[in-house]
């Protein structure tokens, strides 16, 4: 499995389990809806980047994305969890993500 493949299903499952925690700890539907949704999306992705070199672009796209959705949170709520976890974990991901795919333009 490539790098990308790897981190979307690991980032994925993070974001589920986020999306889950979030419901548990105040009730909220829209939590575990917008977690299952964005990790479908990106164990998706990282499945289809086994494929081609777009779902890695797709991939980093919807990670900048959070990032910038979970930068609003922790900057609106300002506590460090969920938010600033997810923050951190978000540019990780992006990280590896890029990395993944400019290995991936380099050995085609």
């Amino acid at each position: 499995m490539n790098l990308v493949g790897a981190v979307c299903i690991v980032y994925a499952a993070l974001i589920v389990f986020s999306g889950w925690l979030g419901y548990a700890a105040a009730a909220s539907s829209a939590s575990v809806v917008m977690g299952m949704a964005t990790g479908l999306l990106l164990l998706a992705m990282g499945l289809y980047s086994r494929r081609a070199v777009s779902g890695g672009y797709a991939a980093g796209a919807l990670t900048f994305l959070l990032a910038i959705y979970f930068a609003y949170r922790f900057i609106a709520t300002e506590r460090f969890f969920p938010s600033g976890v997810l923050l951190i974990v978000s540019f990780m991901a992006l990280f590896l993500i890029l990395l993944g795919v400019f290995m991936a333009l380099r050995h085609e």
